[in-house]
């Protein structure tokens, strides 16, 4: 039996509507792990997107940090397979791109605490962590690794990446999207838009050049 004209417009209609969105989200660089086509999810990920934008980074101290550090990143990579895109950005945001005191009196440029087995040098400083009660960063006393060069830092971070914690991560190969996505779901930070942080950093000064070594 053939369709009323009428309803075959409207099929076509909803068909295109559906495809629109796909392709709004790919012209955008909207980014998920989740299945694409419906309305909801386009709009959770257009609010995950604006959030990143307002993150700020001060580009001359953000070009001076990856001069100094991307031929360890890079090398990093090819030892322990973490993108050194990946841990360019997580460095960056970790350190302030070098200038946190964290980093300038103790080396320390990916923010590691000590944990239980930590059998280094440790400093206690103020930190911003995310509470989920109260929805906003609160200010809390923290102790954090320390070490002899950032050489040892940025090693201790690859060290870091490979417990089971983060085995999630390793199963993105060179992924560097999935890569940030699974940090954020693995607990690395408390920042609710970590992964956003990250992507915009890689893609704001195409980190993800030196991912290919």
């Amino acid at each position: 039996m053939k369709l009323p004209i009428i309803a075959l417009i409207l099929i076509g209609l909803c068909s295109c509507k559906k495809e629109k969105y796909v392709d709004e989200m790919s012209n955008d660089n909207y980014y998920t792990y989740q299945e694409f086509g419906t309305e909801k999810s386009i709009q959770e990920e257009r609010l995950r997107k604006k959030s990143a934008v307002k993150f700020k980074t001060n580009t001359t101290d953000v070009d001076k940090y990856i001069n100094n550090y991307y031929k360890i990143a890079q090398s990093e990579q090819k030892n322990y397979g973490i993108p050194a895109s990946i841990k360019l950005a997580q460095g960056i945001i970790e350190s302030g791109s070098g200038k946190s005191g964290l980093t300038i009196r103790n080396n320390n440029h990916f923010g590691i605490k000590p944990g239980n087995h930590w059998k280094g040098d440790k400093n206690m400083y103020k930190t911003q962590e995310w509470d989920n009660i109260k929805k906003k960063f609160i200010t809390i006393n923290s102790n954090f690794r320390s070490y002899k060069s950032a050489w040892w830092s940025y090693r201790d971070h690859s060290h870091f990446l490979m417990i089971n914690r983060y085995k999630p991560c390793k199963d993105c190969n060179n992924d560097y999207k999935c890569w940030a996505i699974q940090l954020e779901k693995c607990g690395y930070a408390t920042d609710p838009n970590y992964s956003e942080k990250l992507i915009y950093i890689i893609e704001k000064y195409e980190l993800y050049k030196l991912d290919n070594v």
